[in-house]
C-alpha cells in the first residue's frame, strides 16, 4: 500500500514546514528537524537535551503543553521518546539519572502520573490536571510508555522492576471494559508495545486491539477534531496490528497531505481548555511541535517525494 499511495508531500513542502519549525520552534523542535532532514548529528541532539535535565535526574519542560520547570513523568516519557527516535542505548549519561528518577518517584500502585502536584498550578493544558482522586487511580498514560523504556533502556538493572511493573499493568488492563481506556492511554500503549520484546508485547497487543477498534475513529469528517485517528496511534508501518488497520492508516495519510497550510504548517485542532492567555502566547511554538510530528511521521511511511 505504500508504494501505491495515491499523495505523498515534496521535498519543497517539507523546506516551508521546516521553515516554519526553524522560525517558531523551540531549540528542541529545531534540532530534531535538522536530525532528520538535514542530517544533523545525534550528538547535537543530545547536547540540546543536556538543557532539559534537572539535578534530580528528571527532565523539565519537553512537554510542550505545560510550563512548568521542574521535573515531571510526562517530561521523562517526552524525553526518551526523542533519545529512542536518535537508536542510542545507555551511552548517555542521562538515560541512567532519568531511568533512576522514575525507579525512585513510581506511585505505590505501580503508575505514574503526568504531572507533579507542585506544577498544578503552574499554566498546563486540561489534559495534565490530576485532582486528589486521579492522584490515587491508576494511570496508564503515560505508565504503558514509561515502563517501555525502562525495559528498553534500563537493561539488565531494570528488567526485575520492569517485569514486576508489567504484570501489575497487564492485570489492570485486564480489569479495563471497552470504552473506558482515554485517547493517550491507548497511545501509551502502543508506544510500550514497540519498545517491550516480541513475546512480552504479545500479550498486550491482544488487550490493545479490541480497545482499538472500540476508539479508533475512522471518519474523515470527524479528524479536525481532537479524536483517536488512525496516526494519532500508528506512526510507522512497523507498529503492531499496523495491517490491520492499514486501509485506515493510508487513507489518514492522504487526509494529513492534503490539509498541509500553504504556509507549511499543520493546524493542532485543541487548545488547552484553560490558560487561554498563555495557550496563544505559545500556539506557534505549539504548532511547530505539531507539524514537526507530522513531517516524521510522513517520512515513517515513505510519502515524501525523491523530486523537488
Amino acid at each position: 500500500m505504500i508504494g501505491n499511495a495515491a499523495f505523498h508531500i515534496s521535498k519543497k513542502s517539507v523546506r516551508i514546514a521546516g521553515d516554519y519549525i526553524m522560525e517558531y520552534g523551540r531549540d528542541i523542535e529545531k534540532i530534531i528537524y535538522q536530525y532528520h532532514f538535514a542530517k544533523e548529528s545525534a550528538a547535537n541532539v543530545i547536547t540540546i537535551l543536556e538543557d532539559y535535565c534537572n539535578e534530580d535526574g528528571g527532565i523539565s519542560r519537553l512537554e510542550i503543553d505545560s510550563i512548568y520547570t521542574g521535573s515531571m513523568p510526562i517530561n521523562c516519557a517526552c524525553f526518551f521518546s526523542i533519545v529512542h527516535c536518535l537508536k542510542i542505548k545507555n551511552e548517555f549519561k542521562a538515560i541512567k539519572d532519568t531511568l533512576h528518577y522514575l525507579e525512585k518517584t513510581v506511585n505505590e500502585n505501580g503508575s505514574w502520573y503526568s504531572m507533579v502536584p507542585e506544577a498544578s498550578t503552574i499554566p498546563h493544558a486540561i489534559w495534565l490536571n490530576c485532582s486528589d482522586q486521579s492522584y490515587q487511580d491508576f494511570n496508564f498514560h503515560p505508565t504503558c510508555e514509561i515502563i517501555g523504556y525502562l525495559y528498553h533502556f534500563g537493561g539488565g538493572d531494570f528488567r526485575s522492576i520492569s517485569k514486576t511493573l508489567l504484570d501489575n499493568l497487564y492485570e489492570n488492563l485486564l480489569s479495563q471494559p471497552l470504552g473506558k481506556l482515554q485517547r493517550d492511554d491507548l497511545i501509551s500503549l502502543m508506544k510500550m508495545c514497540r519498545l517491550i520484546s516480541d513475546i512480552l508485547a504479545e500479550r498486550f497487543i491482544s488487550l490493545l486491539e479490541p480497545h482499538l477498534k472500540e476508539a479508533l475513529v475512522t471518519d474523515q469528517n470527524q479528524w479536525s477534531n481532537h479524536v483517536l485517528t488512525p496516526l494519532s496511534i500508528f506512526t510507522s508501518p512497523l507498529d503492531p496490528l499496523y495491517h490491520s488497520f492499514e486501509h485506515e492508516i493510508t487513507l489518514n495519510l492522504d487526509y494529513d497531505i492534503m490539509h498541509q497550510n500553504d504556509m507549511g504548517y499543520w493546524t493542532q485542532n485543541w487548545d488547552w481548555g484553560q490558560y487561554n492567555k498563555e495557550f496563544e502566547s505559545l500556539k506557534s511554538q505549539i504548532t511547530a511541535n505539531y507539524t514537526l510530528n507530522k513531517l516524521i511521521i510522513l517520512k515513517n511511511f515513505k510519502r515524501i517525494t525523491s523530486a523537488g
